[in-house]
């Protein structure tokens, strides 16, 4: 129980399921938690000797709030996690491991999560609300500064959308 302990998820209930770097994960609650690499149903350590690049991962959202992560989006080979008031980012430029896996807060935006947000070419486009109304952001990296940016692209017609998104597609 103490040095191969019950992964994060158990007892939450799960809000994402995805793949990243041939690893199973799940959210639950403020936690990402990764599968052993290879073994997508294998959520413990393979020895509670050493710690190995291959075991599961668990990492928590980096904030000084309390944020659920209640979607997540592939992008650019990272993952973007969105809670309701922020978006974080999981960079997967290198092999994951459990001693360089980090949930680092990139953007602090209001998200409407009736509708999972989607990846669009380099955006990711989520809603927002205006009141009664839906807008869109589109979530991207900043060429000039290399920051992340979440752009309201329907400010000029916020009450287009009346009500909630059930869905939102790109093509």
């Amino acid at each position: 129980d103490d040095n191969n302990p019950l992964p994060a998820f158990v007892g939450e209930k799960l809000k994402t399921v995805g793949v990243m770097q041939n690893r199973l994960y799940f959210t639950a609650g403020e936690s990402v938690t990764m599968s052993r690499s290879g073994y997508f149903f294998n959520f413990f350590r393979a020895t509670s000797q050493a710690t190995l690049d291959t075991d599961p991962i668990s990492v928590y959202a980096d904030s000084e709030q309390v944020n659920y992560l209640e979607a997540a989006v592939g992008f650019d080979g990272d993952l973007v996690f969105f809670s309701e008031s922020a978006q974080f980012v999981m960079p997967g430029d290198k092999a994951l491991t459990s001693a360089n896996a980090v949930l680092r807060k990139t953007t602090n935006f209001e998200t409407n999560l009736s509708a999972k947000p989607v990846a669009s070419g380099d955006n990711i486009l989520f809603a927002i609300n205006y009141g009664q109304y839906t807008g869109i952001r589109e979530y991207f990296t900043d060429s000039v500064t290399d920051t992340k940016v979440a752009r309201p692209i329907t400010d000029h017609v916020n009450e287009f959308i009346k009500g909630n998104p059930k869905i939102i597609a790109a093509s």
